[in-house]
């Protein structure tokens, strides 16, 4: 609620001028407000409403979508909307992840509660930056994304989707069910996922790592996956009750979700070179009964809660997540060749000749289960008036359990049960200093600061700390700055602690040392000596809003980042990184590389800079026409989209991020590793120092489409002059997709079976590019082939949606 202060002698005169604007949330100054903040004796306070679910807010929202813009993104549900426009919701820091997602401007126990919801319930879309976060008990490392739902809406949804890459190989296969009811506070939700993958093997994409082989054994690259055999079931319902009076109380909620994946993957066949005594070789292959396999099931139970109540003045919302997830895997060890080899040099065996019979290999079984249970209670109100404006405060305390359970037959003495407790307390406090003529500093605009604090209890690793600052100013309607800086301790996850050790066979691995691609021993898993590290971030903003067609909104953000004790999974094997970690590498005698444990490791320092600019604008399509007086859509549930008079819309985003720096120390006086000069820890190369995104889409008499760009400036992988390794480059990679869709109910409406009806066509990757890997010689190495890097390039589906 705001309130407006007025004198007698203007009330009748503003009460007209408010009578259209009932819906905003703005604030009315109060001209009648005395220097001291008092009211004086002849004065009437009006109410006027906020926006419902609109998040109360110094800080502009980076982007708004209607309801026409979200029809116009063409998604079939709530996360598929996400998907839209991930480039928005993404955080300019390299941390958090996800965004926090509020409903109606409150708190949720977990996106799992709105997920599948059909975006046709969905009345608005904000995009708040990263310090709203504060507000709901959240680091300010993670965007706000508030969904305003329709207060009424009813829907059944049935989706199928067929997906296969232009290149052939493997399909895709999704059929999906929803059921949505939304009577004002009250929501009901089910759904029912099924989807399935077929495996892609090297031999259909014309390559492999194991060739060639002797002539009349069988081709390893006919029994290697570049992508698996996968299924995945999904059962979710969500449920939610208002309590109370309709707008002063509150809301309970209940989700439960299940989820099972099933992957099977090929590894190859075993191999072995066999020399004779004369000096002769020969490379084979063998076992094509029984190719190297690995599959794995991983089922995961959710269970959700939230409860949201007005409670003296305060808003208090408490929320429950519970997660089990029980994983395993079985994986074929390479057969044992030492017996092989032997008999080959000893002239015991023909090494081009038949080999003795293999009985199949012996498997490795490793689970893990993990199990979460994290809770958490904020209560936000404004317990203190300073000159006129409501200071803010929100205080948060939460309690988080965490337990990992892992064992493999590869290391029985290793087997992990790992417990946390987590016990959190915090607050956030936003102070007011000016808004128009109130506040302690006046006529500057509009400026708030704000402060917060929190400790956490971690049963391993004891007393961590948070400290979060920061400052809004508006000095003109349309300009927004602000400054947040964050201290922050954090601990390594259960997962990187302690998940299962699980050893596959023939990985293909580019060798650094040799310039060659080998088939080595990848060893992943836990690793119980991490430490807790300690993050420094720094985040200057701008934001801009112009008088450009319908809306138009420009964003500046620069980002510093700063970490000690960085906790990661094990990088790529450049030189510099096996200096750094010589006891997790394994090599033969003639210095083939033979095996990695690429378990994760903990980076002393971490530093990183960026620049990031964003641009958006949007506008109606076409001009807006009277409907004929009566005229209503009768057909159809609740479509939405264009808006009133028949007008379409469009809108277009841009992306530019500008990495300044990014270095690593990886010990106390080790190296230090520079991501944009040719040092990397991934093997997509290093850092990119530009990177762009971009989308536009509009929708317009039942034809819509959205156009998305990404692109990544080229970078390099240092080699070594010691070891004569050299310099990878990885060129620059712009990729292009596109969605057309289709309204059967605008395009045929005199057929009433298409009723609610939608047809898409999708296409990833439009001009099927892939990334260019080469030496300084030119020549791209085997493990770098364009198909090992991306299997998939163009990839098309066609999907069918149907809203009863």
């Amino acid at each position: 609620m705001t309130k407006l202060n007025l004198s007698a002698s203007s009330l009748a005169a503003l009460c007209f001028l408010l009578l259209p604007a009932t819906a905003h949330s703005q604030d009315i100054v109060p001209e009648a407000v005395d220097d001291d903040g008092q009211l004086p004796a002849n004065t009437i306070v009006v109410v006027a409403e906020r926006v419902r679910g609109q998040v109360q807010t110094d800080a502009p929202p980076i982007a708004e979508l209607d309801e026409a813009d979200i029809e116009a993104l063409g998604a079939g549900s709530i996360e598929e909307v996400i998907e839209r426009i991930e480039s928005q919701t993404r955080s300019g820091s390299g941390r958090g992840g996800r965004p926090v997602f509020l409903v109606n401007g409150r708190r949720i126990s977990s996106f799992r509660e709105l997920r599948s919801y059909p975006p046709e319930a969905l009345q608005k879309v904000e995009i708040l930056p990263e310090q709203v976060a504060l507000q709901f008990g959240f680091s300010a490392d993670r965007r706000v994304v508030n969904f305003i739902l329709k207060d009424n809406f009813n829907s059944k949804e049935l989706e199928l989707e067929y997906e296969q890459p232009t290149a052939g190989g493997f399909r895709r296969t999704e059929m999906e069910g929803t059921y949505l009811r939304i009577d004002g506070r009250d929501r009901l939700n089910i759904n029912a996922e099924l989807n399935d993958t077929t495996p892609l093997f090297e031999s259909e994409r014309g390559i492999g790592v194991s060739l060639p082989v002797l002539a009349g054994d069988p081709d390893p690259s006919r029994y290697r996956t570049l992508i698996g055999d996968s299924a995945g079931l999904e059962l979710t319902a969500n449920w939610s009750r208002g309590l109370g009076e309709s707008g002063a109380g509150g809301s309970f909620s209940l989700n439960g979700t299940f989820e099972r994946e099933d992957n099977r993957s090929l590894d190859g066949l075993n191999t072995v070179l066999l020399v004779d005594g004369d000096g002769n070789e020969a490379f084979r292959s063998f076992g094509r009964a029984y190719p190297l396999t690995t599959v794995g099931r991983t089922d995961t139970y959710s269970l959700g809660s939230s409860l949201d109540l007005p409670l003296s003045g305060w808003q208090v919302t408490g929320t429950l997540d519970a997660i089990a997830t029980d994983g395993s895997t079985d994986s074929d060890l390479a057969a044992p060749t030492e017996a092989l080899r032997q008999a080959a040099l000893a002239d015991l065996i023909a090494i081009d000749g038949p080999l003795p019979t293999y009985n199949g290999p012996d498997i490795e079984r490793a689970s893990t289960s993990t199990y979460t249970l994290d809770s958490l209670v904020t209560a936000s109100g404004t317990p203190l008036n300073l000159a006129g404006l409501d200071v803010s405060l929100t205080l948060d305390a939460g309690y988080k359990w965490n337990r990992i359970e892992s064992s493999s037959t590869l290391d029985v003495s290793n087997d992990v049960a790992l417990s946390r407790s987590r016990f959190e307390a915090g607050f956030n406090l936003g102070v007011p200093l000016g808004r128009g003529s109130r506040g302690l500093l006046k006529g500057i605009g509009e400026l708030s600061v704000n402060l917060g604090a929190g400790l956490d209890y971690l049963s391993d690793f004891g007393t961590l700390s948070e400290i979060e600052s920061g400052m809004t100013w508006s000095p003109a309607e349309r300009l927004t700055l602000s400054l947040n800086y964050t201290l922050r301790d954090t601990a390594p996850s259960l997962t990187q602690l302690g998940a299962a050790t699980i050893l596959r066979p023939n990985v293909p691995v580019f060798d650094f040392v040799t310039g060659e691609t080998v088939l080595a021993d990848i060893t992943t898993g836990g690793n119980p000596n991490l430490q807790a590290e300690r993050q420094r971030d720094w985040k200057v903003s701008a934001s801009y809003r112009f008088d450009l067609f319908d809306d138009a909104r420009l964003n500046f953000d620069y980002i510093d980042e700063g970490s000690d004790d960085v906790s990661v999974g094990f990088p790529t094997l450049t030189p510099a990184i096996e200096a750094a970690f010589p006891n997790r590498v394994t090599r033969a005698a003639d210095g083939t590389l033979v095996a990695i444990d690429q378990r994760p490791v903990t980076f002393t320092e971490r530093n990183a800079s960026r620049l990031r600019t964003s641009f958006n604008v949007s506008g109606d399509i076409g001009r807006y026409q009277e409907p004929p007086e009566g005229e209503e859509r009768q057909r159809g549930p609740q479509l939405g989209g264009e808006r009133p008079g028949g007008q379409g819309r469009w809108r277009v985003s841009l992306d530019h991020t500008y990495e300044i720096a990014s270095e690593i120390l990886v010990s106390p006086g080790g190296p230090r590793l520079d991501l944009l000069e040719g040092d990397a820890i991934g093997n997509t190369g290093g850092v990119s120092r530009h990177s762009v995104s971009a989308n536009a889409f509009a929708f317009h008499k039942g034809y819509g489409a959205i156009l998305s760009f990404d692109y990544r400036s080229p970078t390099r992988i240092n080699g070594n002059a010691v070891t004569d390794s050299p310099d990878l480059l990885f060129g620059s990679l712009a990729t292009v997709d596109l969605r057309a869709f289709f309204d059967l109910e605008r395009l045929f409406e005199d057929t009433e079976a298409l009723d609610g009806t939608r047809l898409s066509l999708n296409i990833d990757n439009v001009f099927d590019k892939r990334q260019r890997v080469r030496d300084e010689t030119g020549v791209t190495p085997l493990r770098y082939q364009p198909f090992f890097i991306d299997p998939t390039g163009r990839y098309v589906g066609v999907e069918l949606r149907k809203l009863f």
